[in-house]
């Protein structure tokens, strides 16, 4: 740069004003004054006091001891009254405030009861599992095995009164003493005064019935006799009945079909697996075979169908 660095003295006219020499503030005063001239084009450059504090470098260090040095402090305290608050919030919750005061080897407690507000706690317990039922076992006893059935059937397939009207006349092979006798019914009607048990060798030798139960759960027939079935003999059980022709397409059931805007109506038969028991009582059990025997009543004006040949001429009943 060409110009000039001057420092104005108190001689050169330059408009400034008289600086005192002396006193506390003479340097800062003076360096108010300060100008910087430009020699050749005579620009002058004044420099001015900035406004502000200066700190020492020792003064700067104890500050900032003092400052952590707080910092430090605040944060203990706060530790150590949020920990006081946590304390006695549990205990305030159980209403309970314990104090424990320590005197040589001896400790002593007090505790305070504090009133809490009363309030409902609701408690979810696991689901109740219903004991298992004990499995029931729905074989029929082994003491008797069927050998052959006469039944009689008699249906009504009359709108309003499907039912049915039964005899059935089973020979029995007793292989064990007993004094029971267990068929197999459901949805049947036994007519309890008509049932008979008689030895065959011995037109004569009935054994009298006692009672009769029904055991609905395994659907039993169970005839309680006043005497013993002797193993190795034959005797005939029998008995009336009345069943219904259900529309459940089971045992002895009915169905329908239209003819020139005219329902015409049919009672038939299905015994698989377990249906034989709808249609008459029977030990309707795969193991348990024997004869048939089936005689069944109609109108004139409908027809009968079997799986086997008709063994005589039709009778009137």
């Amino acid at each position: 740069m060409a110009g000039r660095l001057r420092f104005a003295s108190q001689s050169e006219s330059m408009g400034m004003a008289h600086l005192p020499p002396s006193g506390p503030h003479g340097m800062t005063q003076s360096l108010e004054a300060l100008t910087m001239m430009d020699g050749g084009s005579g620009n002058t450059v004044t420099f001015g006091k900035k406004r502000g504090y200066v700190v020492s470098r020792g003064l700067a260090i104890i500050l900032g001891l003092i400052f952590v040095g707080g910092l430090v402090a605040t944060g203990l305290l706060v530790h150590k009254f949020s920990s006081c608050v946590d304390s006695e919030t549990s205990s305030l919750s159980s209403g309970v405030i314990t104090s424990e005061r320590t005197k040589g080897k001896y400790n002593s407690t007090t505790q305070v009861l504090i009133p809490t507000p009363m309030t409902e706690v609701t408690t979810s317990s696991p689901p109740q599992v219903p004991p298992k039922a004990p499995k029931l076992d729905v074989r029929l006893p082994r003491a008797i095995k069927p050998d052959s059935y006469d039944i009689k059937i008699i249906p009504f397939i009359v709108e309003g009164n499907f039912t049915f009207h039964g005899a059935v006349s089973i020979v029995l092979n007793v292989t064990q003493d007993t004094r029971n006798v267990t068929l197999h019914v459901n949805d049947i009607k036994v007519l309890q005064d008509t049932v008979e048990v008689v030895e065959e060798r011995d037109t004569n030798g009935s054994v009298a019935v006692q009672r009769i139960s029904n055991d609905s759960a395994r659907q039993f027939l169970v005839l309680h006799l006043a005497g013993v079935l002797t193993a190795g003999r034959q005797y005939t059980v029998r008995m009336r009945y009345i069943g219904n022709l259900n529309d459940a397409l089971q045992g002895f059931y009915r169905s329908s079909y239209i003819v020139n805007n005219q329902t015409r109506w049919v009672a038939a038969t299905q015994f698989q697996p377990t249906d034989a028991r709808r249609a008459f009582p029977c030990f309707d059990e795969p193991a348990l075979k024997a004869k048939f025997k089936i005689s069944i009543a109609r109108p004139r004006n409908m027809t009968s169908i079997s799986n086997m040949p008709q063994e005589g001429p039709s009778q009137p009943v």
